[in-house]
C-alpha cells in the first residue's frame, strides 16, 4: 500500500542517518558520541516497532494482500 511505501522509505532514510551518524564517530574516534548513538538507537528500535505495528494493521483491515505484505516485512527486516 502506499502508506506502507511511506513508512519503509522514512524507516529507511533514519536508518541512513544513523549508520551516517555512527560512520561519523567512528572515523573522528569519536567517544563522546556514544549516548547520543545509544539513544538514536533506541528511538529507531520504537520507531521499528511503529512500523510494524501500522503493518500489520493494514493486514488486518485487509488493505494489504499476501505477496506485498511478504514483501514488506522482508524489506524492512532487512534495514
Amino acid at each position: 500500500s502506499e502508506d506502507g511505501w511511506k513508512d519503509l522509505i522514512n524507516y529507511h532514510n533514519e536508518v541512513v542517518g544513523f549508520f551516517s551518524l555512527v560512520c561519523n564517530a567512528f572515523n573522528n574516534e569519536d567517544e563522546s558520541s556514544t549516548r547520543k548513538i545509544y539513544d538514536e538507537a533506541t528511538r529507531l528500535n520504537d520507531l521499528a516497532d511503529q512500523v510494524r505495528k501500522a503493518h500489520l494493521d493494514r493486514m488486518k483491515s485487509g488493505s494489504c494482500s499476501a505477496l506485498p505484505a511478504l514483501t514488506f516485512s522482508d524489506m524492512a527486516v532487512a534495514l
